[in-house]
């Protein structure tokens, strides 16, 4: 006997296959599965090779990022990661056809604008997790790729909420392995692999050979600093309650104030941000109109940002074009954060203690920066390369910095004379209130942004003294836009003090 479906309108059918397929959760709800099953002509008629605009259509009301694609390359795509999402719902860990999940998942994340409600990827921070207790062990058979697109993944699909899930001996367990990726360079290995017959990796209908992810090494930073601040301070009780009190009784050092306002600087996490852009986007277009995508986008991945840049890159695996690698002005305003020293004066130290493997990283110290940028553009002449920038004032009327100019806000786009910026560089300082319940003294900042937007720069007392004289050196990138990460290491070698930090944007 005939489905009386058989008998209405194509176009009618497709509409009530689209409906079907939106109609639960997920991408694609159960209710469309049981429609193609219903007989062989439904199956035909509906099936992605015959109907690909349906398929698309589910893509465009699920994805951000479809702009530029044609309907059978969207359908492709949308069964890939309709597969690739299927792993998290399931929490399958089985090796066949990892690396293409991986990536889809990395891309699928990457290529939100933040403007669509949260993207359907299930249960994705716990499959990530039982993957990164699986493969990044010291032990695993596993290519250096997949960590890195597992150290990546775990970071981008954290949040608070999921974190605070974890039991205390898998968080442990997750920072043990994350320690040595910290120091893992840039991921080359993906190139040896495709030489060798590596099967290429599928996105929109391309096939991608040769990729490489980013170095996990700030993707671990970013986990270790999350899981790591989970655990709640503990304040002592010693303390008086507020500043105030604290200035009327002539006692100086933090307050308990100042301890549950260092708690609320804990990092950025991606999925987080991505969250909060998602219910402004929903907020703002029943009230005013809604911002732009590209704005959106800004505050969730920095567009010039040549991770999100490279890491979608062209289809024969060449790293797509970054004219500007950083996006001026970003660090303009004030940083807080923290950072943790080693548990080892020097990586060497490790290697003589086999039972204790690769430092940990401990007393969570909370820091400060007010940032201000300065640009030299052609045809002036910026500073050597050897300058003692802490030596200078960051003032736009010192004679060392006539060639230089202050960029007063940060940008939200690259700025159309970027092209022309020779230098830049970078001032910073702690403010008076965090040198009151911190770091009596205060401490400078200066340093430079590179070519390929890292960021280094050094720190001093803003007082020197015999015992506070010694110099910090700390690299790192902004991550995501909101995600200052990186590490430090002392000038002074024979002092081996080393560790990693994190900061986010206050204003």
């Amino acid at each position: 006997m005939l489905s009386p479906l058989e008998c209405i309108p194509h176009d009618v059918l497709l509409h009530i296959a689209l409906l079907a397929a939106l109609s639960g959760p997920g991408i694609v709800a159960p209710d469309l599965l049981s429609l193609l099953l219903t007989s062989r002509t439904l199956h035909a008629a509906l099936a992605r090779q015959s109907s690909p605009h349906l398929y698309a259509a589910v893509f465009r009301r699920t994805f951000s990022d479809a702009a530029g694609h044609t309907d059978g390359v969207l359908a492709a795509e949308l069964v890939q990661r309709c597969r690739a999402i299927r792993r998290c719902t399931t929490q399958d860990v089985s090796p066949r056809g990892l690396r293409q999940d991986l990536w889809t998942l990395l891309w699928t994340l990457l290529g939100d604008d933040g403007c669509h409600a949260l993207l359907p990827l299930g249960r994705l921070p716990e499959c990530i997790a039982k993957l990164a207790l699986l493969h990044l062990r010291e032990d695993a058979l596993t290519s250096d790729e997949t960590k890195g697109l597992i150290a990546w993944l775990l970071c981008l699909s954290l949040t608070r909420a999921n974190v605070a899930r974890h039991s205390l001996e898998t968080r442990n367990a997750l920072v043990g392995l994350a320690r040595p990726l910290i120091s893992v360079p840039a991921i080359t290995g993906a190139s040896a692999a495709a030489a060798a017959g590596e099967e290429p990796v599928l996105h929109f209908n391309q096939r991608y050979f040769g990729l490489s992810p980013p170095a996990p090494s700030d993707g671990a930073i970013i986990v270790t600093f999350a899981l790591k601040e989970a655990v709640a301070l503990q304040v002592p009780h010693h303390l008086p309650p507020t500043r105030a009190i604290a200035t009327a009784e002539h006692r100086t050092g933090p307050t308990t104030e100042d301890y549950l306002a260092f708690q609320r600087t804990g990092t950025r996490l991606f999925s987080d941000v991505r969250a909060e852009v998602s219910r402004a986007t929903t907020t703002t277009a029943t009230t005013t109109p809604a911002p732009s995508a590209a704005t959106l986008t800004n505050r969730v991945v920095s567009p010039s940002d040549p991770w999100f840049v490279q890491t979608l890159s062209t289809p024969d695996g060449r790293p797509a074009a970054v004219s500007q690698p950083y996006a001026s002005g970003l660090l303009v305003g004030l940083w807080e954060g923290s950072l943790m020293i080693s548990s080892y004066d020097d990586v060497a130290d490790a290697d003589n203690d086999k039972s204790s493997g690769f430092p940990d990283y401990l007393c969570r110290t909370p820091m400060q920066c007010y940032f201000s940028e300065y640009h030299c553009s052609a045809p002036q002449c910026p500073l050597s390369l050897d300058y003692d920038l802490l030596q200078l004032s960051p003032d736009p009327y010192s004679p060392e910095l006539a060639a230089y100019q202050e960029v007063s806000v940060p940008l939200s786009a690259p700025a159309s004379g970027d092209a022309a910026i020779l230098d830049r560089i970078i001032f910073g300082q702690t403010l008076a209130d965090h040198e009151e319940a911190w770091s009596p003294g205060g401490f400078k900042f200066a340093g430079r942004v590179d070519d390929n937007g890292e960021i280094a720069f050094s720190r001093r007392a803003k007082h020197d003294t015999n015992e506070r004289s010694e110099t910090w050196i700390f690299r790192g990138r902004v991550r995501y836009g909101t995600a200052f990460v990186g590490t430090f290491r002392s000038s002074d070698e024979a002092a081996g003090v080393r560790g990693i930090f994190s900061l986010r944007k206050k204003y």
